[in-house]
């Protein structure tokens, strides 16, 4: 009885988390697409008790209604009094704003859900591996102790697989997705120069806005993830793609594909480092007789 409540309550856990995260992840990349740009004012702010601490800006801005709206961010470096920050809103609701450009930093409370929720998932789902049938000998651990080696070696073979091994795929799959997405906008893409128009500031990071004519004589901006410190000319060669100019990025080989290939390397490097590390737990398991 006592392992069908901690699967319900770890379960219910990492339900919450997951929800949390992919529900985090899809509202920010909706404001992406659909947001009003702003600007807005570090009025305060608030610092964690870590010894390196974190910082949480309290952004204020003024939105197409004409009244003032407030949220938090998070920046690496202390705020200074009334610094400026560029912001992006929803306008039917201003009360859910994000600092611009909305950087893999501005989602990372959703992604630390996400991985809070699938910590707490691998232990529920322990339970009902082959890990499983090691429980009983658990409960009479008086009596036979050697059966918390055996669960604790079972439990680590199968956690390596779930944890590190399963990190792997993660990333061999978002770098296959990337380099796919970054090989059909350099194959069918519309390569030209962009200008840089203007930086948008996210606290500590500052990207430049790219503005580029396409073929029909329209005029089209994008933030580039570049940033400010490593670019610093007028212009950029980018790429877009002519059905959707909207889906430009800068063409130079490091910004097309360096982010792919790190991604497909650590999902190799994570993905033999699970399979190494379950050959050890299996060869251990073997010898005492855990499976």
């Amino acid at each position: 009885m006592i392992y069908k409540l901690i699967v319900i309550v770890l379960a219910l856990i990492a339900v919450n988390s997951l929800w949390s995260g992919v529900n985090g992840v899809i509202h920010t990349r909706a404001l992406q697409q659909r947001g009003v740009r702003g600007k807005g004012t570090v009025v305060g702010f608030r610092e964690s008790a870590a010894k390196v601490p974190d910082y949480f800006p309290l952004v204020d801005f003024l939105a197409a209604d004409g009244k003032h709206y407030q949220f938090e961010t998070w920046s690496e470096s202390k705020p200074e009094g009334n610094e400026t920050m560029d912001v992006l809103y929803n306008a039917d609701d201003p009360n859910v704003a994000r600092s611009f450009p909305t950087t893999p930093l501005s989602i990372s409370g959703s992604v630390w859900s996400l991985v809070w929720g699938i910590l707490f998932l691998v232990p529920a789902v322990m339970i009902f591996s082959p890990a499983r049938a090691l429980l009983p000998d658990f409960r009479t651990v008086a009596d036979n102790p050697e059966a918390v080696t055996r669960l604790m070696v079972g439990s680590a073979k199968w956690i390596s697989v779930l944890l590190v091994g399963g990190a792997g795929v993660g990333f061999l799959i978002a770098g296959a997705v990337v380099s796919a997405k970054r090989a059909a906008l350099s194959i069918r893409g519309v390569r030209t120069d962009g200008t840089v128009v203007e930086w948008v500031s996210t606290g500590k990071y500052s990207h430049p806005v790219i503005e580029f004519v396409t073929t029909d004589g329209q005029k089209h901006r994008f933030v580039a993830p570049t940033e400010g410190k490593d670019w610093k000319k007028p212009t950029m060669p980018i790429v877009y793609n002519p059905a959707n100019p909207a889906n430009a990025s800068p063409s130079e080989w490091q910004q097309m594909w360096l982010a792919p290939i790190v991604m497909l390397g650590m999902g190799l490097l994570f993905s033999a480092f699970g399979v190494g590390i379950y050959r050890i737990f299996l060869s251990v398991a073997k010898e005492i007789g855990a499976g």
